[in-house]
């Protein structure tokens, strides 16, 4: 059972300047806007967003989100509703067993 998570937002990171250009496309770029200045995003964060081309955030990669399974935990102990788990487990009242997250 996974709680839902919020977003998370795409990394970012500076383009590469690749060199004055009059058609920075065949040099596999794009140009910063008022110049002939041609820059490329890295392999590691291959996507172009709105920041200026000179800018800290200039290129993205996407977010991502991996998932995993809980692990199964002690019994839920409890005097009437045996709803208590150990700290760091949790309670998953259709199995009625006591559940953790992997780290991470």
């Amino acid at each position: 059972l996974a709680a839902p998570q919020a977003a998370r937002a795409a990394e970012t990171t500076p383009a590469s300047y690749v060199g004055e250009h009059k058609s920075c496309k065949e040099l596999g770029g794009f140009s910063s806007i008022g110049s002939d200045d041609c820059f490329a995003c890295p392999s590691s964060h291959p996507d172009r967003t709105l920041f200026p081309a000179r800018g800290d955030r200039a290129c993205k990669k996407d977010a991502t989100r991996s998932y995993a399974g809980a692990t199964r935990g002690a019994a839920p102990t409890g005097k009437i509703l045996k709803t208590n788990c150990p700290d760091g487990q949790f309670l998953v009242p259709t199995k009625g067993r006591c559940y953790s997250c992997p780290s991470g």
